[in-house]
């Protein structure tokens, strides 16, 4: 409105200089945009003598249907619209009203007649719904600029009592002086829950502009109660003030009663007269008062609990009623009732939470509730802003505050923690706080702290604020760290002896830096930090607070299935291994990944020949594959059953890592057992995939230095992968073997192995020759049954029911003691034969000795084992 009426001001000094043709068009305004509830007749202004807002029901006019139209009488405002230009009569244009109607109308007080407009302005002819303007003498004052009053006639639709159009009633030239228009909006304003408006359209003709404005802001309230700072406390609420501010000038009348009631469990004391002042600023004045609690008077202090020697309370003093006898009505300004030092007690099973004051007035003050402050519990709240994502398994960076060593920020930092006080010195200085992460303990997968940054809101003597904390580090010597009352362990946050500003709240805040043990992810997923309750002195309603700092997932998913191996046979086939990064990078560059066979005892496993390796999805780049056989097994850093020397291990590095989750297979996967297994073992051999680029916090164990002493004994991912089971004799004999001339590899049961040397045809012969040790291997003996004694030059292969010997030239085997001849198909004799410094045994012969089916593809140059007898070729 304010600019409104400046923008208006300009204009009229512009107005000075230009022609009358620039003049074309208005800018109307409103005398005032008012505040009225629902059901609100505006009069004229000055009908009402000074009276600015009345009810129906107490006017008790007759006459008329006041009572059956609105609820409430008002003074009204007036619409102005100023000339610009030339005006001729009979020029028109409409009004139309929204959010009220037109309400020309008269009533009978007692015995006089009284109007909604001022009849010494106008007259109203009810028959055809027409305002008759007829004063000239009026000035209409807009700034320094006076503006005579226009004659006009405005005639209500008969259709519609929200329109009407107004007529000119005579000429008016702007060379004869300033002119404009006076309409009051008598009208009836019908809903609060819009404004209503007047819309002026001012036809095709550019007299008068068409606009839309405000006149009065629908409300149903006649006031709104506020409390300035409200507060938190457990027990005590002091010296709070409410406000109740008029929404309208004069709705707080001289009578009114306030009345105040608290929620169960809330009681007033400290009332005393001197509470109640009224607004400074002009509106309401005076403000004298007397105070019940509840239906008892107010008499003397001592009815009056204090905070010092507050008696039993008493239902009653929940409520406080407040009545004003001395108070002036505000006028032409809305006012404001002004209640301090207001104070609150809580009895010892009041409700935490928000604390809601209900208000209700006897006549202008309206019914509503107010928030006066929140009740909190003694002590320290735990809270923690939005988990990070982070993976198990990892070091994070090195161990101490040592020059050009810091544990990278963007590592494994879990979500900022805080601690705060609910309400001022509650949480004592001489208490002991524990802050504990899960512990490792037995197939419990745990956490450790590596660094922590502590800060403070600055009521914390020594913990400054962010920038001007303290950095504690796991140091991995003796497992602590101090920082004058704050000790840092393994997997806790020692706070004991903190100096917190008389009279303030403290608030501690924690950036942690964690290693999780493998494992972690898959078993529990959710890092928590919780109020330890076996080691802290904090009082029960705060013990074991838990929030969750970060959410943890293992790197790789390990896939597999587990398969039998039979009791003395080699080359068995086993399942697929496939290692699956979680996330792009999992797998850590530059850093080692171990596949190990172990079944926790001493019995040797072994990766056979021809087992293959790949990246087989996403784009992970590994290099340095190697199989160790003898001197494998899990690296020195472990101390477990782990670092068995007879246990085989599969390596590769990590050369470049993933940009996307990638996918290592490794395939064709044949394992060897040296030995009987005993059947007492009632567990499954084990596939354990692990290495520094899986878990590289396992192990380190070295507490010289600088090296972190992690304690974490999960390596990597363990799956079951081999049942040892006992076999008939001959079962391995079944296996369906293929051998290529040629070729330096051989297939057992669809899976391929390698050899150091390759089968031939024999030129003396022509009979297929295979090496002694990897024909035994194929069909499930083993390398200790397969013995070459060099006197002889004899080849002796021992089962479970036959033991057969093949001597260098000698075109005779001996089994079980018995000399058979061994021939070719062609029928010419055969022997064994050395070439590359190996015997090479007739692979027909060696068939015929153990009965097995042998068939030749001559096509391929393939001999053949029991040819489909395991459902391949």
């Amino acid at each position: 409105m304010k600019k409104r009426i400046a923008l208006l001001l300009a204009l009229l000094m512009i107005f000075a200089i230009l022609p009358n043709t620039a003049l074309a068009a208005t800018e109307s305004i409103t005398v005032n945009t008012l505040a009225v509830p629902a059901n609100s007749i505006l009069f004229e202004t000055g009908v009402l003598e000074g009276i600015h807002m009345i009810k129906i029901d107490e006017s008790k006019y007759d006459g008329t249907s006041f009572d059956e139209k609105a609820d409430w009488i008002v003074e009204g405002t007036d619409l102005i619209i100023p000339f610009r230009s030339n005006v001729y009569a009979g020029y028109q244009f409409a009004l139309s009203l929204s959010n009220a109607e037109w309400f020309f109308a008269q009533a009978t007080k007692d015995g006089a007649t009284f109007k909604t407009f001022n009849d010494a302005n106008g007259t109203y002819d009810g028959s055809t719904k027409t305002y008759t303007r007829t004063s000239g003498k009026h000035l209409i004052q807009l700034g320094s600029a006076g503006y005579s009053e226009a004659e006009y006639k405005l005639q209500v639709s008969s259709l519609d009592p929200a329109n009407a159009h107004v007529t000119i009633s005579k000429d008016y030239q702007i060379t004869d002086g300033l002119y404009g228009l006076r309409i009051p909006l008598v009208s009836v304003v019908k809903s609060d829950s819009a404004d209503a408006t007047v819309a002026i359209n001012g036809g095709n003709a550019s007299t008068i502009s068409s606009q839309k404005l405000i006149f009065a802001v629908s409300s149903k309230s006649n006031t709104k109660a506020v409390v300035l700072e409200p507060q938190s406390d457990h027990d005590i609420f002091g010296g709070f003030t409410l406000a109740i501010h008029e929404l309208r000038p004069g709705v707080i009348r001289q009578d009114e009663t306030i009345k105040l009631t608290l929620p169960e469990g809330f009681y007033f004391v400290n009332i005393g007269d001197a509470l109640a002042k009224s607004g400074v600023e002009p509106g309401l004045s005076g403000a004298a008062l007397s105070i019940n609690y509840g239906s008892t008077p107010y008499a003397s202090n001592d009815k009056i609990p204090t905070i010092t020697n507050v008696p039993a309370p008493v239902a009653d003093w929940r409520t406080v009623v407040i009545s004003f006898d001395k108070l002036n009505p505000s006028d032409g300004l809305a006012g404001a009732l002004y209640l301090k030092g207001l104070q609150v007690r809580a009895y010892d099973w009041a409700p935490y939470g928000d604390i809601n004051l209900a208000i209700e007035g006897s006549s202008g003050v309206s019914k509503e509730s107010v928030k006066i402050g929140t009740r909190v519990d003694w002590g320290i709240k735990l809270e923690a802003g939005t988990p990070t994502k982070i993976l198990s398994g990892r070091y994070v960076g090195p161990s101490n505050n040592v020059a050009g060593q810091t544990i990278s920020d963007g590592i494994h930092k879990t979500a900022r923690v805080s601690l705060k006080e609910g309400v001022a010195n509650s949480w004592w200085a001489t208490r002991k706080t524990v802050l504990a992460l899960p512990v490792a303990e037995s197939d419990q997968k745990g956490a450790k702290l590596r660094k922590v940054v502590i800060f403070s809101n600055g009521n914390v003597s020594g913990i400054g604020k962010d920038g001007n904390g303290i950095t504690l580090y796991n140091n991995g010597k003796d497992n602590t760290a101090v920082s004058g009352s704050v000790v840092l362990n393994d997997t806790t946050i020692v706070l004991s002896g903190l100096q917190i500003t008389s009279g303030k709240t403290a608030e501690l805040y924690f950036d942690i830096w964690v290693s999780v043990e493998y494992g972690f992810g898959k078993q529990v997923g959710d890092l928590k930090l919780t109020l330890d309750r076996t080691s802290s002195s904090v009082t029960n309603g705060e013990l074991g607070q838990s929030v969750v700092i970060a959410k943890v997932t293992d790197p790789i998913e390990v896939n597999t299935r587990t398969s039998d191996l039979k009791i003395g046979y080699q080359y068995q086939s086993t399942a697929d291994i496939q290692i699956k990064e979680t996330q792009a990078g999992a797998l850590l560059e530059g850093k080692k990944v171990l596949v190990t066979i172990t079944d926790y005892v001493s019995s040797s496993f072994y990766f056979s020949p021809g087992t293959q390796i790949k990246v087989t999805e996403g784009d992970l780049k590994i290099r340095n594959i190697s199989v160790a056989s003898s001197a494998g097994g899990f690296s020195s850093q472990s101390v477990s059953w782990l670092s068995k020397d007879d246990t085989t291990t599969m390596s590769f590095d990590i050369d470049k890592a993933s940009t996307v989750p990638s996918v290592i297979t490794i395939s064709s996967v044949g394992t060897k057992l040296d030995r009987t297994v005993p059947l007492t073992n009632k567990e499954s051999v084990k596939i354990v995939v692990w290495g520094t680029a899986v878990a590289e916090n396992y192990g380190l164990r070295d507490n010289s230095g600088n090296t972190w002493h992690s304690g974490f004994d999960t390596p990597g991912e363990v799956l079951p992968y081999v049942n040892i089971v006992s076999s008939e004799a001959g079962n391995a004999l079944q296996n369906e073997v293929e051998f290529i001339i040629g070729e330096t590899f051989f297939s057992v049961n669809g899976r391929t192995f390698t050899m150091d040397v390759a089968p031939y045809i024999s030129k003396a012969s022509n009979s297929t020759l295979v090496p002694a040790r990897y024909l035994g291997n194929s069909l499930g003996i083993p390398d200790t049954a397969i013995v070459f004694d060099d006197s002889t030059k004899t080849a002796t292969f021992v089962t479970q029911s036959q033991v057969i010997s093949f001597q260098l030239n000698n075109t005779r085997m001996t089994v079980n003691g018995a000399e058979v001849p061994m021939l070719s198909p062609d029928g010419l004799a055969v022997a064994a034969e050395i070439k590359d410094s190996r015997i090479f045994i007739p692979l027909r012969a060696f068939a015929v000795a153990l009965g097995v089916t042998v068939d030749w593809e001559a096509s391929t140059q393939t001999a053949i084992f029991n040819k489909g007898a395991n459902g391949i070729g």
